[in-house]
């Protein structure tokens, strides 16, 4: 892997076949050429941005290899800063004043000797700010502005020592094949050969990327232990106060995390897992989410405005409890033409066993539309008007690409009418409804189709059909769309 992108080379007969790993190696350095090419003419500044994360890298090395934590949570915020404004669709140009970590303050005050503890940079910026009142005349009411300068200044000094004590020679460096950037290039591509999607694989890139920002993509993979994972919990719990992601996308990175540690262990390369990676202390608990719903009006605001097909995505949504993967992934014969019934499983659990399969009797509008609008393909029953799926997600280059033109659609026309919500809160919408109804209460679950959680929901009780066929003809009664023009 290089840059995100996924190269593959002939590897000829195996590790013996010396003539292939040559030709590959060479193959994978013009590769590089030209990625890096291709990379500079995309984004103005990127190799600024790279520099400047570099060093920012060797900080956060020096800063946890003598321990300075504070250090460290700056180094990691400012690396991901960097990272953010590089990737941005027009990134500002990288400032040598404040993108840098090692600045120069221009202030004489004589020779210090490094390395000083850090506890005593405050002492002897103290001392230093008393002289240069006296020596320069300056103010003593700026006898504190003047310590806090030395105190920069002297920080400064201990921290070029730190980097020059950091920047060893290459033979004294971990090896490139043994860093944590190494085998988290490994295992995600481990992962996405094992069958997940290419969302869950995204996912875990991002996830995992996230984690090398903050511990050091150098840092040895062999090395990691408890004080890393308790770093990364804190990194994460402070991203989270500074509402840069919620706490469920914490506790989503952390368990990626943890997880990728568990294969270190599994591939020997951790000898033992840290002590503190079941520990209760460190566990991040997830909010819970907001859930978005419309009111009856602006449903009925949206359906009047919408195209055709836009209506039967909305209609399959509110009369089924379906999302932009559930319709792309329906297939004709889920269809009872006669009955006019829906039977499927969520396309998001459709493999696990406990996830029934639940028949929807379908509203009358959604049955015409549904005659009128498929298509004629074995395997999807509707298609886009340019006969592609309706959603699709592929890896490309290592980054995640997306096709959802429901959601497209649908985005364009509530924005139009000055909404907010999304195209999943239209099931939602539904499930609320029935919840709020004293009759159907409890039903909401068999119509989103999950997973039974009670005893005799998973072993005795089937899907109680009738119950959910009259709490859809509610639904018909209480949305009420027109039914003229679509015969």
């Amino acid at each position: 892997m290089y840059k995100g992108r996924i190269l593959y080379f002939d590897g000829g007969n195996g590790k013996s076949d010396a003539e292939a790993y040559s030709r590959a190696l060479a193959d994978f350095e013009r590769q590089k050429l030209l990625i890096d090419a291709e990379v500079a003419f995309e984004k103005p500044h990127r190799a600024e941005y790279e520099r400047a994360i570099v060093e920012w890298e060797r900080v956060l090395l020096a800063a946890r290899t003598v321990e300075d934590q504070s250090a460290a949570i700056v180094a990691a915020a400012k690396i991901d800063d960097l990272h953010r404004r590089m990737n941005s669709r027009k990134p500002p140009g990288v400032s040598r004043r404040t993108d840098y970590p090692v600045r120069r303050f221009g202030l004489r005050i004589g020779q210090i000797q490094a390395p000083l503890a850090q506890s005593d940079v405050a002492k002897v910026a103290r001392s230093a700010a008393v002289d240069l009142v006296d020596e320069l005349g300056v103010a003593e009411d700026r006898e504190e502005e003047l310590e806090q300068i030395v105190e920069r200044y002297i920080s400064n000094v201990i921290w070029k020592d730190r980097l020059s004590a950091a920047s060893v020679q290459p033979s004294q460096e971990t090896p490139r094949e043994s860093t944590l950037k190494a085998f988290v290039d490994r295992y995600v591509v481990k992962r996405r050969e094992s069958g997940i999607t290419p969302t869950a694989a995204d996912n875990i890139r991002r996830h995992l990327q996230y984690m090398q920002r903050k511990l050091g993509p150098g840092l040895d993979a062999s090395a990691v232990g408890g004080k890393h994972v308790d770093d990364l919990h804190q990194a994460l719990l402070q991203d989270c106060e500074g509402k840069r992601f919620t706490k469920t996308y914490a506790a989503d990175i952390f368990k990626t995390a943890k997880m990728f540690i568990r294969w270190l262990h599994e591939t020997d390369v951790l000898t033992q897992l840290p002590k503190n990676l079941t520990s209760r202390a460190l566990r991040i608990t997830r909010e819970p989410p907001v859930i978005k719903t419309y009111l009856v009006e602006q449903i009925r605001e949206l359906f009047a405005a919408a195209p055709e097909d836009l209506k039967l995505y909305i209609l399959l949504a509110l009369n089924c409890g379906m999302t932009q993967v559930d319709i792309s992934t329906l297939k004709p014969e889920s269809i009872d033409w006669d009955a006019g019934t829906l039977t499927r499983k969520r396309g998001k659990t459709i493999h696990f066993e406990r996830v029934p399969t639940v028949t929807y009797k379908l509203w009358g509008i959604t049955l015409m539309l549904l005659k009128k609008l498929r298509s004629d393909d074995p395997n999807h029953l509707l298609l886009s008007s340019n006969g592609k799926t309706l959603r699709g997600e592929e890896l490309r280059n290592g980054k995640l690409v997306r096709r959802d033109p429901i959601r497209v659609a649908f985005e364009r026309l509530r924005k139009s009418l000055g909404q907010t919500g999304d195209f999943k809160s239209l099931k939602k919408t539904s499930a609320s409804f029935l919840r709020d109804n004293a009759e159907f209460n409890g039903i909401e679950a068999v119509f989103l189709d999950h997973a039974p959680k009670t005893m005799s929901d998973r072993h005795y009780a089937g899907v109680p059909t009738n119950l959910l066929a009259r709490a859809i003809g509610w639904l018909e009664a209480t949305f009420s769309f027109p039914t003229v023009g679509f015969n």
